[in-house]
């Protein structure tokens, strides 16, 4: 994820904070000067949301080194003001599979808090007060980070996607249903906990409703996702192959490229070097080219270099998984090592319209 900041790569994984986590630092160092709290105090406050987000990298971690069992690399973990995400390669279609990836993650709070539980009983900690304290001290500091997991745990097992717990939905289902129609009945399921939120907010806490919109779009994304994914099944690259396409050479000027984007129907491009491919170039990165080096700049300076490859023998699904994971637009298939075209992702959102178009019209 672009404008993150680089913190650490545990078990080879890369973990990187978004800037708009600092906003909530700085959100937290605030709300502390504006009640009067000393310095102490306000570092606490500070350290206590880091420790909870501590959690919550090794939560997403948990939910890696799940997938890595089956051979599923995770690109980056990004921790965001709202919570991490893990950038796994593809999620497991396998319900047993997937039921132990999601799973993970919110094991990992109950044993956290497990953990924290048996400290403080050690300690001869009361539990009597556990929900007693009026603000965070030291004493409150490790009480209360066992209440934060407990409901992290918790609120991850809510069946509505994206949480853990709609996976969760869907892998249960998955054992007696085909992956779509699990994913449709946890995704309504997960719409009326969207609902339920929703109303409940309006009566209570305003920012419910802000969960419920991230629920409701979240579970009707994962549908689409699913739903685009099971047209494909089956469909070999040959089926959705552009053998007519227009390659670039990389000494080509910008301010020529512009003219065969502006008189022509292609708006993703590849490059050639010597009948070998060296790199793609989009319409976003011409653009872009253009306002930082203006029209003269040379193709090869501006181009993207890392970008997935195809062979005839891909199947159109895993072609549009890749796709869709590295945020590239156009990448060439090979036959033989002999490049016969490209596949774009513009042509397989046009292909799906047009498929979902005509199995629409069978039911009128």
């Amino acid at each position: 994820m672009k404008a993150s900041l680089y913190i650490g790569r545990p078990f080879g994984i890369k973990v990187t904070v978004h800037w708009t986590f600092f906003i909530l630092i700085a959100y937290i160092i605030y709300i502390n000067i504006k009640n009067g709290s000393s310095f102490a105090e306000m570092s606490e406050s500070v350290l206590f949301v880091l420790t909870i987000f501590g959690c919550v990298i090794l939560h997403e971690l948990g939910h890696s080194l799940a997938a890595k069992r089956y051979g599923i690399i995770t690109r980056g973990i990004t921790l965001l003001p709202i919570g991490g995400v893990a950038s796994l390669t593809k999620i497991p279609e396998e319900p047993q599979k997937e039921l132990f990836v999601a799973i993970a993650g919110p094991l990992i709070n109950l044993t956290i808090a497990l953990i924290l539980f048996f400290i403080l009983l050690l300690g001869g900690f009361d539990f009597s007060l556990l929900f007693s304290f009026q603000y965070l001290n030291r004493a409150a500091f490790l009480p209360a980070l066992l209440i934060v997991n407990l409901m992290l745990f918790f609120f991850n097992l809510v069946p509505a996607f994206p949480m853990d717990g709609g996976r969760l939905l869907r892998a249960g289902l998955g054992f007696r249903f085909s992956r779509l129609q699990a994913t449709r009945v946890a995704a309504r399921i997960g719409q009326l906990f969207a609902i339920f939120f929703a109303i409940w907010g309006l009566f209570n806490n305003p920012f419910l409703i802000l969960i419920a919109v991230f629920v409701f779009i979240g579970a009707q994304a994962e549908l689409q996702d699913v739903q685009s994914k099971s047209m494909l099944e089956g469909k070999k690259i040959n089926d959705l192959l552009m053998r007519n396409f227009t390659p670039l050479n990389p000494g080509m000027p910008l301010k020529q490229v512009v003219d065969i984007l502006l008189n022509g129907q292609e708006e993703e491009f590849i490059i050639l070097d010597d009948n070998k491919v060296v790199g793609i170039l989009t319409k976003n990165l011409i653009i872009k080219g253009l306002s930082d080096h203006g029209q003269d700049v040379e193709a090869d300076k501006i181009m993207e270099t890392d970008f997935p490859t195809f062979t005839t023998d891909d199947t159109v699904k895993d072609v549009y998984e890749k796709l869709q994971l590295s945020g590239t637009k156009i990448a060439p298939v090979f036959e033989n090592d002999v490049l016969i075209g490209v596949i774009d992702i513009k042509n397989i959102h046009e292909y799906l319209l047009v498929f979902e178009a005509l199995n629409t019209r069978k039911w009128l």
